[in-house]
């Protein structure tokens, strides 16, 4: 999954919080900067 701008990790973090389950790991890549904090 790709996001390009922040809506989109916001929408994207609401729709994986639909389908993970408590022993899912979630790795995220991307540059420093590249806000992947924004992933709540």
């Amino acid at each position: 999954m790709i996001s390009h701008n922040e809506t989109e990790l916001i929408a994207l973090g609401k729709q994986l919080g639909k389908l993970i389950e408590k022993q899912d790991v979630i790795i995220l890549s991307g540059d420093l900067g590249a806000r992947k904090n924004d992933l709540y």
